[in-house]
């Protein structure tokens, strides 16, 4: 009998001990949801803590690094308690960092191009005029021939294939970057002051055929996604402003959704077709929210364009060349051609042409420009 009270006992205390190990365990439980709530901060406050701490950052080694993050966005508890725990658990803390640095990182860009802005003024007061005027006849198949010399900044970009370009002051020249198909600068051509790809004694006077110096690619370029598809080309020699060439102004207002711009290039003008041998201008209307027919399309990197009559539109050879649109006397490359419909014929499929907003690269633009 008296063992059986002495099984009893035991049986108590363990029981007593386990309900109260639980009430424990809850109210740590409790404790670190409490902590943990207070780790999802707003954007803003994330913001404010990296700067507070990135200048302190700069000069520590990578664990202090590390720790010092914690602190500031861990909970106190798991920080205390994690600290060394694992080289999994130091990943994820450099992957959390790096997701916050990037986010502000972005933030930050978007800040410095000021987004979508329909009255950013034209730095340069002088580029963006022709002494050619240009002429407009309305929907045409295909476009139409242009006036010669009507569009001055045009160029001819040839590197390993055909594109546009746009002559943005004399020594640089605004293409997309899949238009690079060649490393060997020797092989890349820049012809300004042209209209007919055919040489005669007419052209032969007007053209300025320049080879390239260097060639910088927009490092964010994604050839698979074809995002931040720009580059820009700097000219072994700077062309000669004449009245046949002239340099294009950047942004400038971004251009409004259904608001009218002007495509031009050399492209073929049916799929499988020829080059045209003169330069040709089409007139299109910016599509907003253009995500609706290309899933994939960022309005704040990219721009629609699209011939709601079904008549004209960009197409092979085409690429790189700009999208124009006229604000108080002054032409403003708005876009540079990137990709479309692997048909050119629009009634075909209905689908507008993409370009690379030029506003959402202003700030990299500068700074390869005045380096």
């Amino acid at each position: 009998m008296h063992g059986i009270q002495l099984i009893l006992v035991a049986c108590f205390l363990a029981w007593y001990i386990t309900i109260a190990r639980g009430q424990y365990y809850t109210a740590r439980d409790l404790h670190e949801k409490i902590f943990k709530k207070r780790d999802f901060r707003s954007n803003n406050q994330q913001q404010q803590h990296l700067r507070d701490f990135s200048s302190r950052s700069q000069s520590l080694s990578d664990s202090e690094r590390a720790d010092l993050w914690m602190q500031r966005f861990g909970s106190s508890r798991t920080y205390a308690q994690r600290k060394d725990l694992n080289a999994l658990e130091n990943n994820r803390r450099d992957w959390s960092r790096y997701q916050h640095l990037r986010n502000f990182l972005q933030q930050s860009l978007r800040a410095e191009t000021d987004g979508i802005s329909y009255t950013r003024p034209i730095e340069n007061p002088k580029c963006g005029r022709t002494q050619t005027t240009p002429k407009f006849e309305g929907r045409i198949v295909g476009g139409h021939e242009a006036v010669p010399h009507s569009w001055p900044w045009q160029v001819l970009f040839e590197a390993g294939g055909t594109c546009g370009g746009t002559l943005i002051n004399a020594e640089y020249v605004l293409t997309a970057a899949h238009c690079i198909g060649t490393k060997d600068l020797s092989e890349i051509t820049i012809t300004a002051g042209l209209h007919s790809l055919e040489q005669n004694e007419n052209t032969e006077t007007t053209r300025q055929v320049r080879q390239a110096q260097q060639v910088i690619v927009h490092p964010g370029y994604n050839s698979d996604t074809i995002k931040n598809d720009l580059a820009l080309v700097r000219l072994a020699e700077p062309v000669e402003f004449n009245e046949n060439v002239q340099p294009a102004c950047l942004p400038g207002p971004d251009p409004k959704p259904d608001s009218e711009v002007v495509l031009i290039g050399w492209g073929v003008t049916s799929t499988g077709g020829e080059l045209s041998p003169v330069l040709k201008q089409t007139e299109v209307q910016v599509i907003d929210h253009c995500d609706q027919h290309w899933a994939e399309v960022d309005d704040a990197t990219q721009l629609c364009f699209k011939d709601k009559t079904l008549t004209s539109a960009s197409c092979q050879g085409d690429s790189g060349g700009p999208a124009l649109q006229k604000h108080e006397g002054q032409w403003v490359v708005e876009g540079v051609t990137s990709f479309g419909h692997r048909t050119c014929e629009i009634i075909q499929h209905g689908l507008p042409d993409v370009y690379t907003r030029v506003s959402a690269f202003l700030p990299w633009i500068h700074s390869v420009i005045n380096q």
